[in-house]
């Protein structure tokens, strides 16, 4: 009983690094798109003064979303998708 007892404590403890590590990556794309926005709209108003056109965000964005519905990947959760850190991951847990 007591090899079931420490595999579960290695489990959960796996499950919170990860946890942390998921905070921590989504903690740093906000980071990231905020400023993504912030020199799309600097480029924009660039842009604007010399007269050339900035490809919107919802147009990368749609494109973005064609491609991973078109993955055949639409039976995975949304945020297992194109997650390049599900194989990475996944290589570990084979080592």
């Amino acid at each position: 009983m007591r090899i079931v007892e420490d595999a579960v404590l290695r489990v959960e403890r796996a499950i919170e690094l990860v946890r942390d590590e998921v905070l921590e990556l989504k903690g740093r794309v906000s980071a990231m798109e905020s400023r993504l926005e912030e020199l799309r709209r600097r480029a924009e108003d660039e842009g604007t003064k010399k007269g050339l056109k900035v490809r919107s965000r919802s147009t990368r964005e749609e494109r973005l979303e064609t491609v991973a519905v078109s993955s055949g990947a639409d039976q995975l959760p949304s945020f297992l998708r194109d997650n390049p850190w599900v194989e990475i991951l996944s290589r570990k847990g084979r080592s």
